[in-house]
């Protein structure tokens, strides 16, 4: 395949799956395992740069605010969220890292019973008045969130499932499942930097084109997962998860 081509469609597939509940990393993991899409450490982390850019335009005015107010509960919602997602997305890195194709297709199959698990959700009950305790909702999506590091198991699935189970309405979910990715992008793209040792050749052009179609995908993905929540149909994508897991099934077990 041109490499053109394959930088465009692994931008394309890292923005869709950045935000769609269906797992970015367990996505271009199986593109590795077809021998697509292998590309530069540079060229994953200017990925991360593009859909960190679409996170930021589309909650631009939620991210402002959040600034003007950083003592407010969605800037110490946020921070709390993040404390154990880095815990376990350590504990991962470091125990789990070379189990990840073996586990991918298990991993998979989680995504979909979280996914499948909300058309069950509570109903919103902002009686609860959730936000004079939203410790214990901060620290459960992040555990949701630090768990979704393993490959197959998608980071917008898993905060969206605990959110929902919480009572959360709806609008209020999608907004803090994607303001929860600001610093995990960020953290992501660091590490990555941290092992960047350059020397890489680099073709400007897929650089370009990777960048644009993950930007393209991005907003794609977003505007697809706000509105199938709002139908209450993010379900949905646990059909395709679990169809991708029985796929990544066989390409696993059956090259061993």
């Amino acid at each position: 395949m041109n490499s053109n081509i394959e930088a465009a469609l692994r931008g394309l597939i890292q923005g869709l799956t950045e935000f769609l509940p269906i797992s970015s990393s367990g996505h271009l993991l199986l593109m590795n395992m077809l021998g697509l899409g292998q590309q530069t450490l540079l060229f994953d982390i200017l990925l991360h740069v593009a859909t960190l850019i679409v996170v930021v335009v589309i909650y631009r005015k939620s991210i402002i605010s959040i600034i003007k107010n950083p003592l407010g509960y969605k800037a110490k919602f946020i921070l709390i969220a993040s404390i154990p997602t880095a815990l376990l997305a350590a504990l991962v890195r470091y125990f789990l890292y070379d189990y990840a194709t073996k586990m991918l297709p298990f991993c998979f199959m989680l995504t979909s019973a979280m996914l499948f698990s909300t058309a069950f959700a509570q109903k919103e009950n902002m009686a609860l008045k959730w936000r004079n305790g939203y410790t214990k909702v901060a620290v459960l999506a992040g555990v949701f969130q630090g768990i979704a590091t393993l490959s197959g198991v998608s980071r917008s699935g898993s905060v969206i499932t605990c959110l929902r189970h919480a009572g959360l309405e709806k609008e209020e979910s999608s907004e803090f499942t994607f303001l929860l990715s600001i610093p995990i992008i960020i953290g992501s793209a660091l590490v990555e930097i941290l092992f960047y040792k350059g020397g890489e050749k680099i073709v400007f052009t897929e650089l370009f084109l990777g960048m644009i179609f993950a930007l393209i995908g991005g907003f794609v993905a977003i505007k697809t997962f706000i509105r199938l929540l709002s139908k209450e149909k993010i379900w949905y994508f646990g059909i395709y998860t679990f169809l991708v897991s029985i796929v990544a099934f066989y390409m696993v077990f059956n090259s061993a």
